[in-house]
């Protein structure tokens, strides 16, 4: 008579699918980009607080101003290349060489 063995407690057959594999490896991989993106915004944060506390008002006035507007034209900027690739590769994105041009 064969002996039946049994996995133990809370072991199921789930683990092993590769499914559940690529989840976990895509769950990792998120997970340290956005353990990455909160350590930028943290020193973003307190780079900005330290910045407000060693300008004076005037000088941190024209910084702001200088930061808003490049943040609005790289927007602008980015709009429009976004647009002109989609609208000229649309068309010839079956032919490489031309699409590649």
């Amino acid at each position: 008579m064969p002996l039946i063995e049994f996995p133990p407690a809370g072991v199921t057959d789930v683990l092993p699918s590769p499914y559940l594999r690529r989840l976990i490896r895509s769950g990792r991989v998120v997970g340290s980009f956005v353990t990455v993106q909160v350590i930028v915004q943290m020193i973003g944060f307190l780079s900005g607080i330290l910045l407000i506390r060693m300008l004076e008002q005037r000088e941190y006035a024209f910084f702001t101003i200088a930061n808003t507007m490049q943040g609005t034209l790289n927007l602008l900027a980015d709009i429009g290349v976004s647009v002109g690739l989609v609208s000229i590769g649309g068309r010839v994105w079956q032919d490489r060489p031309r699409f590649s041009s």
